[in-house]
């Protein structure tokens, strides 16, 4: 009897702190903190950080640092043009001083959008997180972030999305969970601006697991038998 409630002991205690125990995975994304460049046709080696403003390729003399309007690299932005999105690293007024390094911004309706090169797991979490920040100056509103599956938007289970302020930043997360999946489409990222202008930056996503519903259904079986095998043992005493 006690061999068994030995073996039993040891099979919970191995198979709880297995199912319950997650380790969170950083998936992929390219150019999720918008530090990556691009080389054009009149440009022959990358650009860096000095005093070029890029527009729609074309370069001209900048004073606090460079703007490209109408593309960014890694992503595709619907319209394309030169006012929806673009990459910009200057932090004077009305760009937000409080992200340092490159960033994405959009002065006009649009969608910003990536297809990652990983698929959707069952049974998972989901985190999506990003800074956004407010273009003073000009008219804010929160941009639409989403995580898609096979192009379709999940429905966040929790999610902190504070607007900022004037010329301020703030961290906004998205909390996913995935159940049994029957199509493993791969997972994209797409943020819509619905209005006028706003700043991104640090788009990161991490997945964990969950424990499938057997999971607990194993771990209240062998709970079972453990109070089972203790309530035995205080009748044959």
């Amino acid at each position: 009897m006690k061999i068994i409630q030995k073996i039993a002991t040891l099979g919970f205690s191995a198979l709880a702190a297995g199912s319950l125990t997650a380790s969170a995975a950083t998936i992929a994304i390219n150019n999720g903190d918008f530090e990556l460049f691009f080389t054009d046709s009149s440009q022959t080696t990358p650009i860096v950080l000095n005093d070029f403003e890029y527009t729609l390729g074309f370069q001209t003399t900048g004073t606090d640092g460079f703007s490209i309007a109408g593309f960014v690299p890694g992503w595709s932005d619907t319209p394309h043009d030169a006012y929806t999105f673009g990459l910009d690293n200057r932090t004077v007024a009305p760009f937000p001083s409080a992200i340092f390094g490159n960033y994405a911004y959009s002065d006009s309706a649009g969608t910003l959008e990536q297809t990652l090169s990983t698929t959707v797991a069952d049974f998972s979490t989901y985190t999506l997180t990003l800074q956004v920040a407010n273009d003073q100056g000009k008219t804010y509103a929160d941009p639409t972030v989403e995580l898609l599956v096979g192009g379709v938007a999940l429905t966040p289970t929790a999610f902190t999305t504070t607007s900022p302020a004037d010329d301020a930043i703030e961290n906004w997360s998205f909390t996913y969970v995935t159940g049994d999946v029957v199509n493993t489409d791969f997972l994209g990222i797409r943020i819509t601006n619905t209005a006028d202008a706003f700043a991104i930056d640090n788009v990161a996503l991490d997945v964990s697991p969950v424990p499938e519903p057997s999971t607990y259904v194993l771990l209240l079986g062998g709970l079972g038998v453990l109070v089972g095998l203790r309530h035995f043992r205080r009748r044959s005493a």
